[in-house]
């Protein structure tokens, strides 16, 4: 019997981040891939919020399917490119052979939520931050940088939302933080929504859907034995005008890093570099 392949199961792997980047580099110079299957793969996260209003096609059998398909492929393209992928649904957590672009390479400042309950038990820090890693990285639809190979299986934690005529479609994504990541996976939590009129969802209920989404991540900590020890969270949303379709995509794709991404001779060097870094260092 290997009792040595037997140990390297029952002791799950420390989340170093040279490990991990060592590994999450994919096989394409330009693009970045999806993240494999095999156990103990090395990935990549990147959290996203996009927004897409399409113009409703002319009143026809199926037409209704087809304006939510025009607005969902707008999404994908409204924020950091996602597009031209085969999103595939998984759940929501970045383990201990996955990272968090933004928070554990191409690192960008955390900017506490203007929004947060006085009262949270969390630091609560807005998730713009990540965002804009995740802009940087894959580029945007008319300026791409090192986006997803076209046609790619993609592993993704994601949840869309459609709005049609005259409203408010809005997304928002809390990214939670494992205190021990020794032991526990960080966390994902997608919350989306519509209103009618035109009239952008205020201040005091955005402060709602924060204040929903830290509260959901608070009891899944419970549920799970999990402490987490603070959380990125960004709401984003848009107007849907009569005759118009809107949809919000909040979506975490799990990937591996185009080559040409990593400036350096080491991709362990990623992690001790802030995004500006990167940029300038490409």
């Amino acid at each position: 019997m290997d009792t040595t392949a037997e140990a390297g199961w029952n002791h799950a792997p420390v989340r170093d981040a040279a490990r991990i980047l060592r590994g999450a580099i994919g096989p394409a110079r330009d693009y970045c891939t999806g993240a494999g299957f095999a156990p103990g793969d090395c990935y990549l996260t990147a959290p996203t919020i996009n927004i897409g209003v399409a113009p409703c096609l002319p009143a026809a059998g199926g037409a209704a399917y087809l304006n939510h398909t025009m607005a969902y492929d707008r999404a994908e393209v409204g924020g950091a490119y996602l597009g031209q992928i085969n999103m595939i649904a998984v759940s929501s957590f970045c383990g201990l052979n996955g990272l968090v672009l933004g928070h554990d390479l191409l690192k960008v400042a955390s900017v506490p939520h203007a929004l947060a309950p006085a009262s949270a038990a969390l630091r609560v820090y807005d998730m713009a931050a990540l965002q804009r890693a995740a802009v940087a990285l894959f580029g945007t639809v008319g300026a791409p940088s090192f986006p997803l190979m076209p046609g790619e299986l993609v592993p993704c934690a994601f949840k869309i939302y459609p709005v049609e005529g005259e409203g408010v479609v809005w997304g928002a994504l809390a990214v939670a933080i494992a205190r021990d990541r020794r032991r526990n996976a960080d966390l994902f939590m997608e919350e989306l929504g519509g209103a009618q009129g035109l009239h952008l969802v205020a201040d005091h209920e955005v402060a709602g859907i924060v204040d929903r989404l830290l509260r959901s991540v608070l009891q899944v900590g419970r549920n799970l034995g999990v402490e987490y020890e603070r959380v990125y969270v960004g709401v984003s949303q848009a107007p849907v005008p009569a005759g118009h379709v809107g949809c919000a995509l909040s979506a975490v794709p799990y990937f591996k890093l185009a080559q040409a991404a990593v400036p350096t001779a080491d991709p362990a060097d990623l992690a001790g570099l802030t995004l500006d870094a990167w940029l300038d260092r490409l």
